[in-house]
């Protein structure tokens, strides 16, 4: 079997601390037909511009129980067929409006048990399909004017409690 056929890579419990995509030794190995990404729990801090580059048809992407602090402008910007972003359980303090310039059919971002107390209202704006922000867990939750930047572009999106 040809390794470019697998869609799904998980390297979960790996102590991974960055995911550095290339030919030769990275972690994320170059698979442009790669559709589901599982490097939960492990020890990413940051995110990259080109960490998903190769990876244009992926659709599923879980980084939750992580150490992410940060993530690059356009991290998921080639990343146009991405529909599940699931960031939980990371230390995500902020959602800039850069983070998922792109990502056009995002339906579900799963944000829960972050540190996030900042939202742009454009961080969405991109991602005219997304029906579902979870945000349990976070000081946003407290501040109405907060929530509501969540959904601004975005008029059948739901930010709800999500388990």
């Amino acid at each position: 079997m040809s390794f470019n056929l697998v869609e799904e890579i998980s390297k979960c419990n790996e102590t991974v601390t960055e995911l550095c995509p290339n030919f030769d030794n990275g972690v994320l190995p170059f698979n442009p037909q790669l559709k589901l990404i599982n490097f939960s729990h492990n020890r990413i801090k940051k995110l990259y511009k080109y960490d998903f580059y190769f990876n244009r048809v992926l659709q599923q992407l879980d980084l939750s129980y992580n150490h992410i602090v940060t993530i690059q402008p356009k991290s998921f910007f080639y990343n146009q067929q991405l529909n599940t972003l699931i960031l939980d359980n990371n230390k995500l303090r902020s959602i800039n409006k850069h983070y998922f310039e792109g990502l056009k059919r995002l339906r579900y971002l799963e944000l829960e048990y972050n540190f996030i107390n900042k939202f742009s209202k454009y961080a969405l704006s991109d991602s005219k399909k997304i029906k579902t922000v979870c945000l349990n867990a976070n000081p946003i939750k407290k501040n109405q004017k907060i929530l509501e930047n969540v959904c601004a572009y975005n008029p059948k999106c739901m930010v709800r409690k999500c388990t």
